[in-house]
């Protein structure tokens, strides 16, 4: 765990944090951070501390994958949380109602610490494969555009929708193929060329 560790060193959690910002969940996943960073001076009283600890109970979080009925308020009672400390932990935003593809969760249903843990949580991890994002129609764009945007064709908007002339507002659903669609921020250097289409009039 995240806390243990910074106790483990005799040193603040938002000291530990700040030398290792990788952790953006409370536990040291091992498979991808093998390592901490530490200061010089704090190694070996590190060491000493984890000898002297019990190896059984140097983790009280663990991974756990949604089920089918699972909801935020179910798990969140589950496991001895608020719905704010799982959304929180987890990177959720607070309104947000889906569930991410694999959450973090205490041990056993172990309760968690009122105070709030002063770690900068990073936002879920979009499963991998293709999913449905909705797309609203804003001023200027075009199918080609759209398209470019989420990494799909003219003809895989066109099979989701039906689509005569576009209008500002109009709701397309589009089927990604990718994680996350581009930014919308322009590169530098010359810009590409869009492939001509029709754009949206101002009504």
């Amino acid at each position: 765990d995240v806390q243990l560790a910074a106790r483990l060193a005799e040193m603040p959690v938002e000291e530990f944090v700040a030398l290792n910002p990788g952790f953006s969940r409370p536990l040291i996943p091992v498979a991808v951070n093998s390592r901490i960073v530490l200061p010089t001076d704090k190694i070996e009283v590190f060491r000493a501390n984890l000898l002297k600890h019990d190896e059984k109970a140097l983790v009280s979080w663990q991974a756990y994958q949604p089920k089918k009925g699972d909801s935020i308020e179910s798990l969140a009672k589950k496991f001895g949380m608020t719905v704010g400390q799982l959304k929180e932990v987890n990177g959720i935003a607070p309104r947000a109602r889906v569930l991410p593809a694999l959450l973090v969760v205490p041990v056993n249903g172990a309760a968690v610490e009122a105070k709030r843990m002063p770690i900068m949580y990073a936002p879920p991890i979009p499963a991998p494969g293709p999913r449905s994002v909705t797309y609203t129609v804003k001023l200027g764009d075009t199918l080609p555009a759209i398209a470019q945007r989420y990494h799909v064709s003219v003809e895989d908007l066109r099979q989701s929708n039906k689509i005569g002339r576009l209008t500002v507002g109009q709701k397309l659903t589009v089927q990604t193929k990718a994680a996350s669609p581009k930014s919308r921020t322009t590169p530098k250097g010359k810009p590409k060329q869009a492939k001509p289409g029709k754009p949206v009039k101002r009504s």
